[in-house]
């Protein structure tokens, strides 16, 4: 009987989880689904249950209508794409710069101060955008940085670094200390034992970074609606919001949702290129090699 017991409990457990996953994925999948679904109806389908998921013709006609609504507004998806790809791509690439370094610093070395410095970074995960808000827009204005690219690229950069780091501390943590004493030992400098051994294995922990500032970044709306003030500076989440506000109130929901479509193209295309490396890198770390 205790036999049976023993081998029931993880039996439960697995029933459990798997349960867990298939709900978390309905949670994650059904919106999705259902803004594609509506994106590719006709006005008069959007509400007939009996197609919940696939429409009963594909009609693309709430793309053009979605571009024409851009190009009339005066911000075409062109100059969106442009602006949401060089604030996010500028603020990914300096993030990962600053980070990769700390990270492999914090993992390699000694130093005074080293857990105090750590801990205090990982204090910025704890911190809402919306308490230095202000701050941030008095500093960007009298530095002149308002309504600039860098008004957002430095404050995506400050707010991705704890993460970053930690992730990429995490898995520099995973290299093996006697393939860096071996390079040492050949006469290999510190940077070129980081540049030509650590950052190319570090591909995993990399490509995870990089999903997750993108997301972060390509979505943020707060501090562009706040710091951008321009219309030809505005990025997608600005753009968007202004389709619940004036003329927007009469968009049928089809067009909204081609608008959405259009806009999370990139972090579909992101997420594709870099899966394979980030599902590695969600387990970098946990065997020490």
């Amino acid at each position: 009987m205790k036999k049976k017991n023993f081998l029931l409990g993880p039996f439960i457990g697995k029933i459990f989880s798997r349960l867990y996953i298939i709900i978390s994925l309905l949670i994650i999948l059904v919106p999705l689904l259902w803004m594609f679904s509506i994106s590719f109806r006709k006005a008069g389908e959007i509400t007939e249950s009996r197609f919940l998921f696939i429409p009963k013709t594909i009609d693309l006609s709430n793309f053009s209508t979605a571009i024409q609504w851009a190009t009339w507004r005066g911000y075409p998806f062109t100059l969106l794409y442009k602006n949401s790809t060089i604030i996010t791509g500028s603020a990914i690439l300096l993030t990962l710069i600053i980070a990769t370094v700390a990270g492999y610093a914090f993992a390699k070395f000694k130093f005074k101060g080293q857990t105090a410095i750590f801990f205090g970074i990982m204090l910025g995960l704890m911190l809402p955008i919306q308490v230095i808000l202000i701050p941030i827009f008095v500093f960007s204005k009298y530095t002149h940085l308002l309504n600039t690219y860098f008004s957002l690229i430095l404050p995506y950069t400050a707010f991705g670094l704890p993460i970053s780091i930690f992730v990429m501390r995490q898995f520099f943590y995973s290299i093996s200390n006697e393939l860096i004493e071996a390079a040492r030992i050949d006469g290999a400098t510190e940077f070129g034992i980081f540049l030509r051994i650590a950052l190319p294995i570090s591909r995993p922990a990399l490509a995870t970074v990089i999903i997750v500032l993108f997301l972060q970044n390509w979505n943020e709306f707060i501090l562009a609606r706040v710091l951008l003030m321009k219309e030809k500076l505005y990025t997608f989440p600005v753009a968007l919001s202004t389709l619940v506000s004036g003329e927007g109130r009469s968009m049928p929901w089809g067009t909204y949702s081609a608008v959405v479509f259009i806009s999370i193209i990139p972090i579909i295309v992101v997420f594709i290129i870099f899966q394979n490396w980030f599902i590695k890198g969600l387990t970098a770390g946990s065997i020490k090699g």
